[in-house]
């Protein structure tokens, strides 16, 4: 009996787990539900939305309520529910699902009227939201007018499109103006204020702003377009934001400041790549510069200096991985601003910085 007590615990040391209480904790992901704008006698679009692939089937519970629109009048009441199957491992699986609710069809001239998407209980997931809002636009009346987000090259002007939900029976006339926000008027784009006509027989029309050309790294910056004081039509979305991209070259990342707190806070893990633990042949040892860029595993060197796409530290965990899981195995991930980060290191020559 002791013999073979003593191959048991052998066995248990060997495998790497020498503990034989409870199984290590599965992580949840967060659970988010996101509403729609749809115009009546269409379909409105839902979406329950996870953080990361679950580990585990997520099943879910939704009622649909009426807010100020009414149910069999204005949208088809439901209570069902949908699962989210879990990740096959390979980082391709899905991490959201579509919930259609069909809009009724009337003749009468209404407001935007809100139905209710409601969660009722959510399994294997954390709920972070439980109610989204989905808008019923009519179309019987005036014209709805909204304008989406853009993104532009810095220098380049910014095209926002004001568009309609239907053609109408009068020219529609509005007035727009722009707002700074992380980007600043004469600075980084044209403050500009105006008039525009959508004629009749038109759905859309083009508000052209400027944006200012510059030699400073900024990365992003924001301004917004308003619209208001809309003739024969009404507001639906009044604002929109504009996202400047910069031109200029990125300074490389730093390792000491970013490189280097990514991978101490999720890579080199005492149960991955950090302290005794090898996994896939990789440890990064004290996480200096040279235990890094040197690094190697069972499929070779985990930096190729100068191609980040190439390079095992940048690919491993991204949604993409060329061999193998994505890294962390089961999430939470990185942030794509800090997969962005350990490539752009890598591309500028991984620099000791």
């Amino acid at each position: 009996m002791k013999i073979l007590a003593a191959l048991i615990v052998a066995l248990v040391l060997a495998s790497g787990c020498a503990d034989l209480g409870s199984p290590p904790e599965i992580p949840l992901p967060e659970l988010t539900v996101r509403g729609d704008t749809t115009s009546e006698g269409e379909i409105a679009e839902c979406e329950i939305e996870l953080s990361f692939e679950a580990q585990l089937p997520v099943t879910v519970i939704y009622t649909l309520q009426g807010v100020t629109a009414t149910a069999g009048a204005d949208f088809v009441a439901a209570t069902d529910t949908v699962i989210i199957e879990a990740s096959d491992g390979t980082g391709h699986g899905e991490n959201h699902v579509h919930v259609e609710i069909p809009l009724l069809q009337d003749d009468q001239i209404e407001p935007i009227e809100e139905l209710r998407l409601h969660i009722v209980s959510a399994t294997n997931a954390i709920l972070v939201e439980r109610d989204a809002s989905c808008f019923i636009l009519d179309d019987d009346g005036e014209p709805y007018m909204s304008v989406d987000d853009i993104n532009v090259i810095e220098g380049q002007p910014a095209m926002f499109e004001v568009m309609l939900s239907k053609t109408g029976i009068a020219p529609v006339i509005f007035d727009y103006s722009t707002v700074a926000g992380t980007a600043g008027a004469g600075v980084d784009f044209e403050a500009t204020t105006g008039t525009d006509t959508i004629p009749i027989g038109a759905t859309s029309t083009i508000v052209e702003i400027n944006t200012i050309d510059d030699t400073t790294y900024d990365q992003f910056e924001t301004f917004s377009l308003t619209l208001s004081n809309p003739r024969n039509g009404s507001l639906l979305d009044s604002v929109a934001i504009a996202t400047i991209s910069d031109n200029d070259p990125r300074p490389s990342p730093s390792f000491a400041s970013e490189i280097k707190p990514i991978i101490a806070a999720r890579c080199a893990l005492s149960v991955c790549h950090g302290g005794s633990a090898s996994q896939g042949g990789l440890n990064f040892g004290a996480i200096g510069y040279h235990d890094v860029v040197h690094a190697t595993a069972d499929h070779g060197p985990i930096v190729v200096v100068g191609d980040g796409a190439n390079s095992a530290l940048y690919f491993k965990v991204t949604t993409s991985p060329r061999f193998g899981s994505r890294m962390p195995p089961g999430g939470p991930y990185l942030s794509t601003v800090d997969i962005q980060k350990i490539k752009d290191w890598i591309d500028a020559g991984a620099p000791d910085n």
